[in-house]
């Protein structure tokens, strides 16, 4: 079982090993074979290639350290499409991108993510309304991190 003692230790190897990247989630999944599940990114994305360095360094300093006694399978990965965003940094990396954010208040809108400060973001509003040629764009909606409850990508095709 991977204790809050655990975590923190693994949080402190990823950050000293790989200073670049930062955690999105750890945390344990119970099951036939539990697993250790960690979610990571970097400014400008993560790759596979840094995923499973990350894997393979942390598996041997995991048996190395003899932290956790029970079988187990390690997963390191990016957080993925379709993963809520967590943490404002994410939200840098997806700046161009058109997202679905709810508000606490239960509201839902959608729109593309122009700008992201450091209390708020910033969507560009989708019209239903066709546009003239010499119509001003309209203002992009501004969402308070304090008001959103969940921001997804979604991806456009």
């Amino acid at each position: 079982m991977l204790t809050e003692n655990h975590s923190i230790q693994i949080e402190r190897f990823i950050q000293e090993t790989f200073p670049e990247v930062y955690i999105v989630d750890l945390f344990w999944k119970e099951g036939s074979t539990p697993q250790i599940i960690l979610r990571v990114d970097r400014d400008g994305g993560i790759d596979m290639g840094t995923c499973t360095t990350i894997s393979r360094k942390l598996k041997f300093w995991l048996s190395e350290q003899e932290l956790i006694e029970d079988n187990y399978r390690l997963e390191v990965s990016s957080p993925g499409v379709g993963v809520p965003l967590k943490l404002q940094r994410q939200y840098a990396n997806n700046i161009g991108r058109t997202l679905s954010v709810t508000l606490i208040n239960g509201s839902t809108t959608e729109g593309k993510l122009n700008q992201v400060a450091e209390d708020h973001i910033a969507l560009a509003q989708q019209s239903t309304v066709k546009k003239k040629k010499n119509d001003l764009p309209e203002p992009d909606l501004i969402l308070p991190f304090d008001q959103i409850k969940e921001a997804k990508v979604i991806i456009v095709f």
